[in-house]
């Protein structure tokens, strides 16, 4: 799947608990598709200061701290596919794109369709090369047992005291649309969904994300069939949403 690169979500949920009312920040990339530099409306590098020109990993990450700075409770989520795409990718694969991953200091991260361009194993070096939890839970490597352990259904962080689920979703249709992703096994999205949600709420989990590469209307379908999921996180551009 391929939308616009560099895109950020900024969002604030507010939780109804027992306890006073918390603020959680939640900052998100997707699709950035190997776009190390700046590019422009059409995907050619540009320069800062030049009309239409967003992103770059530099600017990225200065926009990322300085949010991570003026609120504390700051998660930052990244929705798939960042391989495939620039001269990057085509010349280093994985090279390149691993190092800056990791220095953009992500809490979670989700498998995308691109992800599986050059097999399991380019897959299996960007995922040893990071530190943050990878997240897919209706995806499993019964051949790779190194993606089998690095790759989980689910995580919690916690945030002063509150517990943040962050369930991953991969789209069904990868297997079609990534010949070399045969040797991964990619269930159906909302059953794994609805039993992570539920094994999260048992655990105390007080807020539920998806963070998703299933595209927009199949998100839709997700938020009908599991009502306890508080926000999903998808690749598909998003600007700003007010929970209570």
């Amino acid at each position: 799947m391929r939308v616009f690169p560099l895109i950020f979500l900024s969002l604030f949920a507010l939780t109804g608990c027992d306890n006073p009312t918390t603020s959680l920040t939640i900052v998100h990339t997707n699709d950035v598709h190997a776009h190390l530099l700046p590019s422009d409306l059409k995907l050619q590098d540009c320069e800062a200061g030049q009309a239409n020109c967003y992103g770059g990993f530099a600017r990225i990450k200065s926009v990322i701290d300085g949010i991570r700075e003026s609120s504390e409770n700051t998660i930052v989520l990244d929705a798939g596919d960042r391989f495939s795409g620039t001269v990057f990718y085509t010349l280093n694969k994985s090279q390149d794109i691993t190092p800056l991953t990791q220095q953009m200091g992500y809490d979670v991260l989700t498998l995308g369709n691109h992800e599986f361009d050059d097999g399991l194993e380019e897959l299996a070096q960007f995922a040893q090369g990071i530190s943050a939890p990878i997240v897919s839970a209706n995806v499993s490597f019964p051949t790779h047992p190194i993606l089998d352990k690095r790759i989980v259904p689910s995580v919690i962080l916690n945030k002063n005291g509150l517990k943040i689920g962050v369930i991953g979703a991969l789209s069904e249709e990868t297997k079609v649309e990534s010949a070399k992703a045969k040797d991964a096994d990619i269930t159906a999205v909302i059953p794994a969904v609805q039993q992570e949600a539920q094994a999260l709420t048992k655990q105390g989990v007080k807020v539920l994300i998806a963070l998703t590469h299933i595209g927009i209307e199949e998100d839709k379908k997700l938020a009908l069939a599991v009502p306890q999921l508080d926000v999903i996180v998808g690749h598909i551009p998003i600007l700003y949403y007010q929970m209570t």
